[in-house]
């Protein structure tokens, strides 16, 4: 018995590349999770959330989905928010 995690590509790499596997294989797909050492996934995670719910639910959830605090990832949520208001530039708009 054998577990393998992966992409599908990967998955499909390994098994081309292996011998054909005796008895059967069973692919469980779900969502990419992101992890607590992957700051960019976490950020796109958070914005991503964001964009659907309240900033307070989009950081419970996303405690939920990686295990981190909800008030560290609520806080770099407002980092998040307040670095994009930053960044648009003056004229943007047209008006400067």
């Amino acid at each position: 018995e054998e577990m393998r995690t992966g992409t599908l590509q990967s998955l499909a790499e390994h098994y081309a590349a292996a011998d054909t596997p005796k008895g059967e294989i069973v692919i469980c797909v779900g969502p990419t999770e992101a992890k607590a050492d992957e700051p960019a996934d976490i950020d796109r995670l958070l914005l991503s959330l964001a964009a659907e719910m309240p900033a307070s639910k989009a950081a419970a959830e996303a405690a939920k989905m990686t295990g981190g605090q909800k008030q560290a990832l609520y806080r770099r949520l407002l980092e998040l928010k307040d670095s994009k208001k930053e960044g648009d530039a003056p004229g943007k708009d047209g008006d400067g």
